[in-house]
């Protein structure tokens, strides 16, 4: 089994999260592990420091890992999300399902995908999942999340003319929320994460944050057990993944390996108030099945824009995996290979 403390994040305002094709007027469900960690950093910042985050980076870059996050994903009531990972049975349950809740993902990883299943459950914000029945019946009957547009206006400066626009949001009813998992290996750092995280739940996540977007409150850490097979060539990862050459080499992403390309680009603000875009990454999806790694994998990315001086802007392309037992890779995929 796999050890992990689970942070649950209660959103205590409609939340804003720009991504690949999303334009203002829509808005992405969670919160992805690149971005949580450079939130994680911006905030360290502010509560140890510029020095702290300087500190910690040197860490990763040493090979002396303190700790890996999963990106965020959704709960509700208590049951806990996962995204279907790349390799799951192409029939029943798993054709419309976009997520799977922890109970389900467990006999995955065995090798045993529970018998007693009920067809995909629509959440909210057409996301599916395959539950237990008993998950089902827990939660039929209610949205837990929605995401909507709302309208915004701007003013020209020189004309004072006007234009209205639509801002995409998500709302997650009182029942639900977003939780991320960590994977630690060096507890020293935890006090100062915990000091940032909660500096982050008033700073808030995402866009519009100036409209008091993206707040959330958060649980004491629970710590949560998830199967683990021991030594086990393929591994599945829980956040955006980076290989490093060492990995690409050693055969990461041979088959059976299966996997979504994402590219990760995005719009930086610097410590000086500015902003720029930083340079654009490929990183392999969350629910890749990748092979000879450990239980961290991926490196971090330098990601600085050209010609900026004021500091090094890193993506976090490290990623907590799990061992899963071969014989889920005997199963069909649902849309087969890589993308």
């Amino acid at each position: 089994m796999a050890r992990f403390d689970r942070y649950r994040l209660t959103l205590r305002a409609p939340l804003h999260l720009a991504g690949r094709g999303v334009g203002m007027e829509r808005s992405e469900l969670t919160v992805r592990s690149d971005t949580l960690f450079s939130a994680l950093c911006a905030a360290l910042a502010v509560t140890h420091g510029r020095g702290a985050v300087d500190d910690l980076l040197e860490w990763f870059r040493e090979g002396l890992t303190p700790f890996a996050v999963s990106s965020t994903f959704p709960w509700a009531g208590e049951t806990f999300l996962v995204p279907r990972p790349r390799a799951v049975p192409a029939g029943g349950p798993a054709r419309r399902a976009r997520w799977l809740s922890v109970a389900v993902l467990t006999g995955l990883l065995r090798g045993e995908p529970p018998d007693d299943t009920a067809e995909p459950l629509d959440l909210g914000a057409e996301a599916t999942a395959w539950l237990l029945p008993s998950e089902c019946t827990a939660l039929a009957g209610q949205q837990y999340w929605a995401i909507t547009a709302v309208p915004r206006v701007t003013v020209d400066r020189e004309t004072s003319a006007s234009a209205v626009y639509r801002t995409g949001r998500v709302i997650f009813g009182h029942r639900a929320g977003l939780y991320f998992l960590v994977y630690w290996l060096d507890r020293s750092w935890e006090p100062a994460f915990r000091e940032a995280l909660a500096y982050l739940s008033g700073e808030g996540f995402g866009g519009e944050r100036s409209a008091g977007h993206g707040q959330f409150r958060f649980t004491d850490p629970e710590e949560v057990e998830i199967p683990d097979v021991p030594g086990s060539p393929l591994r599945l990862t829980l956040g955006l993944y980076h290989p490093s050459a060492a990995e690409i080499r050693a055969g990461a992403l041979d088959p059976p390996a299966a996997y979504d390309l994402e590219t990760r680009r995005g719009w930086m603000t610097d410590l000086a108030g500015g902003g720029r875009w930083r340079k654009a990454v490929r990183m392999l999806a969350e629910g890749a099945l990748v092979r000879g790694v450990g239980p961290v994998a991926g490196e971090l990315v330098d990601v600085t824009p050209d010609g900026f001086t004021m500091h090094r802007v890193i993506r976090c392309g490290l990623t907590p995996t799990l061992g899963v037992n071969p014989a889920m890779v005997a199963m069909p995929t649902a849309a087969g290979g890589k993308a």
